[in-house]
């Protein structure tokens, strides 16, 4: 076999192996023993060259590719949050990194494990609240903002949500403090804790 091949091979083999090997993650460390609030993930994995992260739920973001030099230095356990952009860029979200004070545009590129411990699922659905059970057992119930309940009715039990962070960039009346991105549907609502 060329050396050609065997570059190739290990290369693919330790992409793999980032991506979707349960070891990368160090779920039970003490560093993620500590409270963070609904809205902040723990980085997990970090793509070879960057372009791709994997945070706590399982879930793969796609990082803008003029941002992907900045991701070379985050590390798994790094505290992240994840915003809205609020913009008409191709990525609707930015990832920051809390712990080294850095940020970067991303996308959504797959959702969350079903079976992780961090996976939210939508449980209930009932007048403008959205009921969230963690596969953890953890349940939380969020006040939809009224700009954004008209999205709910595309919302099933059962659908996959990951909690961001919202800056409230949009209005300075609004009193919501995170983003319920809803997986299968390709969006998400800005929500508040009840």
């Amino acid at each position: 076999m060329g050396s050609k091949k065997i570059k190739l091979l290990t290369y693919s083999l330790l992409l793999f192996g980032t991506l979707l090997s349960a070891s990368v993650y160090t779920g039970y460390s003490s560093y993620q023993n500590q409270f963070l609030p609904f809205y902040q993930h723990y980085l997990s994995a970090v793509q070879t060259n960057g372009e791709i992260l994997e945070i706590d739920d399982g879930s793969l973001w796609k990082v803008n590719r003029y941002h992907a030099r900045k991701v070379l230095y985050w590390h798994t356990n790094d505290v992240i949050e994840i915003t809205p952009t609020n913009s008409y860029r191709s990525e609707r979200f930015y990832i920051t990194n809390k712990t080294k004070g850095t940020h970067v545009l991303a996308e959504l590129s797959h959702g969350p494990i079903c079976d992780n411990p961090f996976t939210n699922h939508v449980s209930c659905i009932d007048r403008g609240e959205v009921y969230l059970m963690s596969v953890s057992g953890l349940e939380s119930r969020w006040v939809i903002d009224s700009k954004d309940t008209h999205k709910l009715i595309n919302w099933q039990p059962e659908h996959a949500v990951i909690i961001g962070k919202d800056y409230n960039w949009g209005s300075w009346f609004t009193s919501s403090e995170v983003i319920l991105i809803n997986v299968e549907n390709n969006d998400y609502v800005r929500a508040r804790l009840f």
